[in-house]
């Protein structure tokens, strides 16, 4: 049995790094290069399904990026002009970990569409780890390479620090700095959102957060309360960085409502 299982890992990872070398682009920005799927437990390939099944803290590595699981399922295809097979589907279940320079992404449940170039990733303790904070969502992660951004729906929250933005829904752009890093450099939120600072917290409807230079552009049915001090109106920015807040009339009226401090009920 020892030399069949190794069998199959030598017969199948050589057919994997064949395979996959014909894809333009691959598992989350992988390029040209092979795929590495390696397993604990065992790695078997199903012809006639067309699908290659690796378990037991199963890994796949292509380009510096790597994809974790208990268990990957790799579905793939014959290729155009009989230009070889093609992997177009990877589906990992249990311990789902993403793990690249910047940013490692963890979830129950992922699916990755190599003709979608995107990955959807579900369950409990959704999150996304980088030097520039935190996202969470309770619903759904979603990741699309060829538009470079991150979704995140149900609950959505961005933490940095001290400060915390939450909303519905959330989206995340990334974008390259001058030194060519790849970097998250604006996120707009839509629904409840949801700004909580030490000193204030600001409600609103949409917004939009540039990461750079940390301001909130805030929309619709704005609320700001810092202690018993609250200022409504239709628009508004926040500045995270220094924490100063602006309410801009807008379509509609700007109003304040400030009490004393030594105000009695």
């Amino acid at each position: 049995m020892r030399t069949v299982l190794r069998w199959h890992l030598l017969f199948c990872a050589a057919l994997i790094g064949g395979v996959t070398a014909s894809s333009a682009q691959s598992l989350l920005q992988g390029g040209d290069d092979p795929l590495d799927l390696t397993a604990e437990e065992g790695l078997v390939w199903f012809r006639d399904e067309n699908k290659v099944v690796a378990t037991g803290n199963a890994r796949a590595i292509r380009s510096g990026v790597e994809l974790r699981a208990d268990t990957l399922v790799a579905h793939y295809r014959e290729g155009p002009d009989g230009g070889g097979n093609q992997f177009h589907r990877v589906v990992a279940d249990g311990n789902v970990q993403i793990i690249s320079k910047n940013e490692k992404v963890y979830g129950d449940r992922g699916e990755y569409k190599i003709d979608d170039q995107n990955f959807v990733l579900v369950g409990g303790n959704l999150r996304i780890e980088s030097n520039q904070g935190f996202i969470t969502a309770r619903d759904q992660l979603e990741y699309w390479e060829a538009k470079q951004q991150f979704v995140a729906r149900g609950d959505a929250t961005i933490t940095k620090e001290d400060q915390r933005l939450k909303a519905d829904i959330l989206l995340a752009l990334i974008g390259t700095d001058r030194r060519g890093k790849q970097e998250i450099h604006q996120v707009n939120v839509w629904g409840n959102v949801h700004i909580s600072t030490p000193t204030e917290i600001v409600r609103a409807e949409k917004g939009v957060y540039n990461v750079r230079t940390g301001i909130v552009k805030l929309q619709e049915n704005v609320k700001i309360t810092r202690g018993k001090t609250q200022l409504n109106g239709n628009e508004a920015e926040v500045n995270l960085n220094t924490g100063i807040s602006r309410l801009i009339g807008g379509k509609g009226r700007v109003r304040g409502l400030i009490r004393p401090n030594n105000q009695t009920r």
